[in-house]
């Protein structure tokens, strides 16, 4: 009888951790040399300690657990394919390491896969963003399958084993895809349309929006109206009837008055007491402070309060196994690279039915945009290019004279 059931699987539950730490540190020397734009407030916000805190908080409860379920998973699979096909005694013989590589392996061609849909994230990879971007996405997945194979013993059986097992692998990297193509099922609060539908969407061009047929919408067009940036808080703050001094400050956090309550929405107060249902959703609410703020809506739609949404847009492109799951995890649809463009749309229609006013705000175009493969499909000479070519300028700020004499516009 084996001695050692259980013991031996620490080489599938260790591999997540150093995948994880891994990323994390990369992460890290990625904003650490950047000083502009959202990276460098990300740079910025490293030194506080309450921000490194909750961060630390956030891989252990939020992006551990995923990586590891899906390590335990992919191993598992592997081991059940070389118990049926490889020689009998390699059943009880295998160990930690061979389970800490092969799930090491694993992992590999997960990322491969999901760097194969969205090719521009590698950008935030240190080392393989310089890279031809073909090269980098060949180099990892054959990592993968030699870590794999490395795992299994000698003998030819053992190649169909590494095969299959990158099979299963590839399932479980597709999986939140599958399961996202599923159509969006809600309750119908009585199917009853909207008198008010206002979809509003952040960095969206006007000359793009109307040349993609906005122009054929009914209701009032505003083709000219220009505002500071950020705009979300103040558009909003004053439909729904803030005071217009203290919402046309540009600064980007909602102040702490706000989150106290007592900047109040008379519109929206109005609206309420002569039983007016107004329903407000949101991909990424980092910048519109309704935490909290339940009493002056009939429905609040968003994927997390506050300044964690950037976690979700932006830092989720370091990790992405945990980005791939975000739209399936979160109470509503997300902004990251591999989330569905179209998902939090339909999600707000859905559960704007029954309502009398409804909003909706997307974020999917704020910078940085990360390209996937489908929108690259045009690009002359991409296998060439090294991922760090599309990367946007992330600030005026950093436009020096030799980024300005060669400028590339697939940059922009």
């Amino acid at each position: 009888m084996h001695t050692r059931p259980l013991l031996r699987w620490w080489g599938a539950l260790v591999a997540p951790v150093v995948v994880v730490a891994l990323s994390a540190l990369l992460a890290r020397s990625y904003y650490l040399g950047t000083q502009s734009g959202t990276p460098g407030l990300f740079s910025l916000a490293m030194q506080f300690p309450i921000l490194a805190k909750f961060a630390k908080v956030w891989l252990l409860r939020e992006v551990l657990p995923i990586y590891v379920i899906l390590s335990l998973l992919g191993w598992t699979l592997t081991a059940a394919m070389g118990s049926a096909f490889l020689e009998q005694g390699w059943r009880n013989d295998w160990g930690g390491w061979a389970a800490f590589k092969a799930t090491s392996g694993g992992l590999a061609l997960v990322h491969a896969w999901l760097w194969w849909k969205v090719p521009t994230a590698i950008w935030v990879i240190p080392g393989l963003r310089q890279l031809p971007m073909g090269l980098a996405l060949a180099v990892v997945p054959l990592m993968g399958l030699c870590l794999i194979r490395w795992a299994l013993p000698r003998g030819r059986r053992a190649w169909g084993v590494t095969l299959l097992s990158a099979v299963g692998w590839w399932c479980l990297a597709q999986a939140p895809f599958w399961l996202q193509a599923t159509p969006v099922m809600m309750p119908n609060h009585g199917g009853k349309a909207p008198d008010v539908l206002v979809v509003a969407i952040d960095g969206l061009r006007p000359d793009v929006a109307y040349q993609e047929g906005l122009a054929t919408f009914h209701g009032e067009h505003a083709s000219q109206a220009f505002t500071p940036i950020p705009a979300t808080r103040m558009l909003y703050s004053l439909l729904w009837g803030g005071d217009p001094i203290r919402f046309t400050s540009a600064h980007i956090m909602p102040d702490v008055e706000e989150y106290e309550h007592k900047a109040r929405y008379y519109t929206l107060q109005a609206a309420k007491e002569v039983g007016k249902k107004v329903r407000f959703f949101i991909d990424d609410g980092g910048t519109i402070g309704l935490s909290h703020r339940g009493e002056d809506f009939d429905q609040i739609g968003m994927p997390a309060n506050g300044w964690e949404n950037f976690i979700n847009s932006n830092l989720s492109v370091h990790l992405p196994i945990f980005a791939s799951w975000l739209d399936l995890l979160r109470v509503f649809p997300t902004t990251n690279p591999w989330a569905a463009p179209d998902r939090g749309l339909r999600t707000a229609i859905e559960r704007g039915r029954g309502g009398d006013w409804v909003f909706f705000h997307s974020c999917l175009t704020h910078q940085p945009i990360f390209l996937n493969r489908l929108e690259l499909q045009g690009v002359e000479g991409l296998t060439r290019m090294p991922a760090s070519r599309m990367e946007p300028i992330p600030s005026v700020f950093a436009v020096t004279q030799s980024i300005a004499a060669s400028w590339d516009e697939r940059g922009n």
